[in-house]
């Protein structure tokens, strides 16, 4: 028997009873009377919501969990009688952190030269995280929605509302605060990244994996070769902080800084011979 674990934040637990019928508690807090928890959810073909107990106190909780008898699964787990523990996929998450960033994102185009459509960037970036190995979809559905809140009417309370709160708080971790001046955001970034929770580093390395790419093959076209090399340089300095996530993403944010400061070599040589 497992557990107990946490799926995934501390927001949730999740164990299946002597049924087979798969249950999440949560959200949770500890008291000096016991852990309480605000509802539970009986799950049937999770990730589909079917019934709810309503408020548990501490000895409705007790007694709950022992007529259950529940088998408690792994974070990033389900568990089946047949098959055991096996990952969990949730492809609905992604589609509706999609069509959310999207909606979000509709009037919004990149700066390059080809001014693409804004919702290409998101997609890049989680694109990124796939190509990684990366399997959390609610990394991935903050790497869709990591714009949202920065550079849209969107707020934190709407991604929670919509994806949870360990998906608001991927996307609050990797939103700048648009009150300061641009290079106390850039500051703050490379101080703050070795404190950043292992997803939103992983989400911090493919943005700034997708953005170098695109400085060195479609920049915004107000930019100066100088500012283009400084940029890539300040993005070395955020990435270096959140190193040790994951070595296939951070080799591709590597080749890709590599790239583009040639590219920007090359033009910066044939701009001083002209």
């Amino acid at each position: 028997m497992e557990g107990p674990a946490t799926y995934l934040s501390d927001y949730f637990h999740w164990f299946v009873d002597r049924d087979g019928r798969h249950w999440k508690l949560g959200p949770w807090c500890c008291t000096t009377k016991g852990v309480r928890f605000r509802d539970a959810v009986l799950v049937k073909g999770y990730p589909f919501f079917v019934g709810a107990l309503g408020s548990l106190r501490a000895l409705q909780l007790q007694q709950f969990l022992d007529e259950s008898k529940p088998i408690w699964v792994k974070p990033g787990f389900r568990y089946d009688e047949e098959t055991g523990m096996t990952p969990r996929t949730d492809l609905s998450i992604l589609f509706r952190a999609l069509g959310f960033a999207a909606d979000h994102h509709r009037d919004d185009r990149r700066k390059g030269v080809g001014a693409s459509p804004y919702i290409n960037h998101p997609i890049a970036v989680a694109s990124e995280l796939v190509g990684a190995g990366v399997e959390d979809v609610e990394v991935i559905a903050a790497a869709l929605l990591h714009d949202t809140v920065e550079d849209t009417w969107a707020t934190p309370e709407d991604i929670g509302a919509q994806f949870g709160p360990r998906v608001q708080e991927l996307v609050e971790a990797v939103t700048d605060d648009k009150s300061l001046k641009s290079r106390e955001r850039r500051r703050l970034q490379v101080v703050h990244a070795p404190d950043l929770d292992p997803g939103a580093k992983l989400i911090k390395i493919a943005d700034k994996t997708a953005n170098v790419h695109d400085v060195g093959h479609d920049p915004p076209a107000s930019w100066p070769l100088q500012r283009r090399a400084d940029y890539l340089d300040w993005t070395e300095r955020v990435v270096e902080g959140c190193r040790g996530v994951n070595d296939t993403l951070e080799r591709r944010y590597d080749n890709e800084l590599s790239s583009a400061r040639y590219r920007v070599k090359q033009a910066l040589e044939a701009e001083g011979a002209e």
